[in-house]
């Protein structure tokens, strides 16, 4: 065998098994220095087929089987207590003895089938994009793979690979010509054949989606805890977020659309405040709402038009649904509902992961449209009250009672564009301080002292307020809107006399990074997110609501492919009507013309190029011999018969040149026409002087 073949051979073999042992890899559910230890042993395996020399022997296989049985049962009873990551392990630990041992062609194609579980088993493990890479490289390898096994095992008179020959110590080798396999037209088929499954395969992804979320259960995320999300919030406690690009979630406007500024998701809901940290009032009530429909309290108003989205988060590290403000109804199958009335905060008791859920939107009013030049009332209902109760007020600084004495709530449109104007975000705090002491004297802090400080300035005025913890704004991405970690914000809720909760926004605007280093790594985020949502909401989560969503996109495409058709058509016909039909006449003419010139018969006379039919200007010198009276007879081959009947050098050395041109791609084939021509013309005047 050449070794050009052995390694087709052994790369595609052990390229499957690199497939196998990466898609676990990425799960990260083995411990990665055994991950490390295992690879290495992989790559010891390949080195010792190329050599020869096997670390282990055929007759320790059984040995070093029962031993990596015994370890997996260990593995589940003592350390990871899974069974299923035991019997990840056992495949692990199976083709490693299998790469290390020397190997008959069934043990090739045991490790062909070993990649393809170990990959198998990592589907259950991750839903990773990196998977997604290791997938396609087993779908690329494993036909080259069996195609180059099987062709070993003919040429070794070994058809039936289940009850092959014992394994031999040595290099891996086969018998000579198995490499003629290797032509370049067998080749393009197989790629062909690999396109065609590729193809069929997504033909039936597409027709046939999943009717559940089976073992992925839901979970599309990694889970990473945000700040400002629990249920207690200490003012010095709300970190550096700000440079945290991580995703958080995202929403697919399907019907309508939401400006990106005016998006603010609500999580949290925060009532009560002891001076230095804020806390959730009760959760509310558990309930199973029918099909997973749940109706909101928020109102909707007489023709008012609902935008429809679909939220998809990560683990946000809480049971706590974000919805947008004024969400009227929500849409999650297969789940409960825990959800405090008062204020809409709806959680998933018993789940915490990452979700995808449907919410129906009454789109906001714009915010600094509110007309606060009211009078303050004079009786609260009881159920806001307690929303303006305060603590000592040593504990509060003297600008939150700034407006405490005021008869109106003009103040608060004030308070705001002070806020907004005189105010500068920061996260940059100095510790072990009194918050709100130095966001007054520096006039400068984050989010939540913002709010904080708006909400007590209300209460203080005799209005109920509460902060609200969630996200605020996000990346329009085109299909989606893109809500990353850093987008975590808050903001205040206040009980207007006339229209009931509404919300307010002190913050500024925080400082957007700047430079190119920073332009380029976010579009590289965007591009990276992009690739990665269409992987987990396209392909992961494909279901049957997601083919009804493709179908009518597809419908909408064609409908409106079809009025695009239908206009240019009308244009055409006017323009034909005003005396564009010569015009087309002569259009066609020169279509036609060029068409005839393109499909033209085109004669081989390249230069150093070699011909896969015999030349016109051959077949002619060759009848040419044959009207000379030399018959050759139809065994004989041309070659031998041209030598036999052309005793001239001069010929010799043409039918020499000849056969390098033509099998080997070497010489002028403008010069050997002309050569061909002149011994034409020599052989027809000998022929006529006869």
């Amino acid at each position: 065998m050449r070794p050009g073949y052995r390694a087709f051979l052994l790369w595609t073999v052990y390229g499957i098994m690199f497939a196998g042992w990466g898609a676990v890899w990425i799960a990260d559910r083995i411990e990665p220095l055994l991950m490390v230890v295992l690879l290495l042993a992989m790559v010891a395996g390949l080195y010792c087929d190329v050599r020869g020399r096997h670390v282990v022997r055929t007759s320790w296989n059984r040995l070093l089987l029962l031993t990596g049985l015994g370890l997996a049962i260990a593995d589940w009873k003592f350390w990871s207590g899974s069974w299923f990551l035991a019997v990840v392990f056992l495949l692990l630990y199976v083709g490693t003895v299998r790469a290390l041992a020397p190997k008959a062609n069934r043990d090739l194609q045991q490790m062909i089938g070993l990649g393809f579980l170990q990959l198998l088993a990592a589907s259950v493990l991750t839903v990773d994009l990196g998977y997604a890479f290791f997938f396609l490289l087993f779908f690329i390898l494993a036909p080259w793979a069996l195609f180059a096994v099987a062709v070993k095992a003919e040429f070794e008179g070994e058809p039936d690979m289940l009850r092959g020959a014992v394994a031999v110590e040595g290099p891996i080798e086969a018998p000579a010509g198995a490499e003629r396999l290797l032509s370049r037209p067998l080749l393009s088929a197989m790629l062909v054949a690999i396109a065609m499954t590729m193809i069929v395969t997504a033909v039936f992804f597409a027709a046939f989606p999943r009717l559940s979320t089976g073992v992925f259960g839901g979970r599309l995320g990694s889970t990473r805890a945000v700040a400002g999300l629990s249920e207690r919030v200490d003012l010095g406690g709300f970190g550096d977020v700000l440079s945290d690009s991580s995703p958080a979630a995202r929403l697919v406007f399907e019907r309508g659309r939401l400006p990106v500024e005016q998006l603010y998701l609500r999580a949290t809901v925060l009532t009560s405040f002891d001076g230095t940290s804020w806390t959730a009032p009760d959760r509310g009530r558990v309930m199973a709402a029918p099909n997973g429909h749940l109706g909101l309290a928020a109102g909707v108003e007489p023709g008012e038009p609902i935008v429809r989205t679909r939220i998809v988060t990560e683990d946000l590290g809480t049971t706590i649904m974000p919805l947008p403000q004024r969400a009227v109804r929500v849409a999650s199958p297969a789940l409960r509902y825990q959800v405090n009335d008062q204020f809409g905060v709806v959680r998933t008791p018993g789940y915490q992961g990452g979700l995808r859920y449907h919410v129906d939107v009454a789109p906001q009013r714009y915010w600094r449209s509110i007309n606060w030049n009211v009078p303050r009332p004079d009786r609260l209902p009881a159920e806001v009250v307690r929303y303006t109760e305060l603590p000592d007020r040593t504990q509060l600084p003297d600008e939150i009672w700034r407006y405490a004495d005021r008869t109106d709530l003009g103040w608060v449109d004030e308070a705001l564009l002070a806020f907004q104007t005189d105010f500068d975000y920061t996260v940059e705090l100095p510790g072990d301080v009194e918050p709100l002491q130095v966001f007054f004297k520096r006039r400068a802090g984050h989010c939540e002292l913002f709010a904080t400080a708006l909400a007590l300035m209300l209460r203080a005025a005799g209005v109920p307020a509460v902060v609200v913890n969630g996200f605020r704004g996000g990346e329009d991405m085109g299909d989606y809107v893109l809500i990353r970690q850093r987008n975590a914000h808050s903001w205040v809720e206040a009980w207007h006399p006339r229209l009931g909760w509404v919300p307010l926004d002190p913050t500024p605007p925080a400082p957007v990074p700047s430079g190119w280093l920073n332009r380029a790594q976010e579009r590289w985020q965007e591009f990276a997110d992009a690739v990665w949502f269409f992987w987990m909401d396209r392909i992961v989560a494909y279901d049957l609501a997601t083919q009804a969503d493709m179908v009518r996109g597809a419908q909408r495409g064609a409908r409106q492919s079809g009025q695009v058709l239908r206009q240019l058509g009308g244009r055409f016909r006017e323009w034909m009507r005003q005396g564009g039909a010569w015009l087309a006449l002569g259009v066609g003419v020169l279509f036609a013309v060029a068409l005839l010139w393109w499909f033209r018969p085109r004669r081989r006379n390249g230069r150093n190029r070699g011909a896969t039919e015999t030349p016109s200007w051959w077949l002619r010198l060759l009848r040419e011999l044959e009207r000379s009276g030399v018959v050759r007879p139809s065994y004989e081959p041309v070659d031998a018969w041209f030598r036999r009947t052309s005793s001239d050098p001069q010929t010799a050395d043409l039918l020499r040149d000849y056969q390098r041109w033509r099998f080997g791609g070497v010489g002028d084939v403008a010069e050997l026409r002309a050569r061909a021509k002149a011994q034409r013309r020599q052989l027809r005047a000998m022929r006529r002087s006869r």
